[in-house]
């Protein structure tokens, strides 16, 4: 497992992330992030900067965000907040409303968002 701290606006605002290497279902996943005494990571601000940090941070394991959707339009954050798709940096042709996928996700390697 890896911790590492995401910048904030300032030092008060840090974010500090742990990548669990176990694989889990989202469900599990964002279970898991509550035992241990977190939530699945969901402060995007929309920024390529953000996004470039995480992708070298991890390895080429997708990991979970704590981003959801139970209607396959309106995403929200684990704690409930409406998402502005905007600050979602979609991959080509995401989110594609499949009912199979209501759960976001971040791949390192895959190239920048459209």
């Amino acid at each position: 497992d890896l911790i590492i701290p995401v910048p904030g606006e300032s030092e008060e605002t840090v974010t500090w992330l742990k990548f669990v290497t176990t694989k889990l279902l989202w469900p599990a996943a964002s279970e898991n992030c509550v035992k241990l005494g977190g939530n699945l990571f969901s402060k995007l601000d929309g920024s390529l900067d953000q996004l470039e940090f995480l992708y070298s941070k991890m390895n080429s394991t997708p990991s979970w965000l704590g981003i959801y959707t139970e209607d396959l339009t309106n995403w929200k954050t684990i704690d409930g907040q409406v998402m502005e798709k905007s600050l979602i940096l979609w991959g080509k042709n995401q989110p594609d409303s499949s009912p199979r996928e209501p759960y976001a996700a971040i791949f390192a390697g895959h190239g920048k968002p459209d």
